[in-house]
């Protein structure tokens, strides 16, 4: 399927009146002899400027993204590629612990702690450094800098927000 868009059209039509006009004056000034080659000049030349300022305009068809439940049995393991690849590239230096792993232990300390014991971390900061521990709240707060873990620690402290 091919479609002429409007501003080519428009460009068409300005370079026909500025060739038309430029013909006027010429066969004007010279006479009635050019006149037909001038006109078969300007229409060829109308014609080529057409040409190559149209552009086609393919019909595609749209993408169909799976539903979640689809995508969910089609790549069950998804989540846990994901936390895989956080782990990653968490472990690769202080920065990108602080950025991409510190986050994700929050949110997970958070969620355990809300669903599981009715506490907000933000809100009830003793009870829930009492059920978190010294280390991990500090961690988790920022009091402490960041330091990479080895995975046996980082297996610690995950191991500790899952047993709240």
């Amino acid at each position: 399927m091919s479609r002429r868009p409007r501003r080519p059209l428009r460009r068409f039509i300005s370079i026909t009146v500025v060739l038309s006009a430029t013909l006027v004056g010429v066969a004007a000034y010279f006479g009635r002899d050019l006149a037909v080659p001038g006109a078969l000049a300007v229409s060829a030349l109308a014609a080529a400027a057409l040409l190559t300022t149209t552009e086609l305009q393919v019909a595609t068809a749209p993408i169909i993204r799976p539903s979640t439940a689809e995508d969910e049995l089609r790549r069950p393991f998804r989540r846990l590629f994901w936390l895989r690849e956080r782990i990653n590239v968490g472990t690769r230096s202080t920065r990108d612990y602080e950025v991409v792993l510190l986050p994700l232990l929050a949110d997970l300390a958070d969620d355990r702690l809300q669903r599981r014991r009715g506490i907000d971390r933000h809100l009830d900061p003793h009870a829930a450094a009492e059920l978190l521990g010294e280390e991990l709240t500090d961690l988790l707060s920022g009091s402490t800098p960041a330091t990479v873990p080895d995975l046996e620690r980082l297996d610690a402290h995950i191991r500790r927000i899952e047993a709240l």
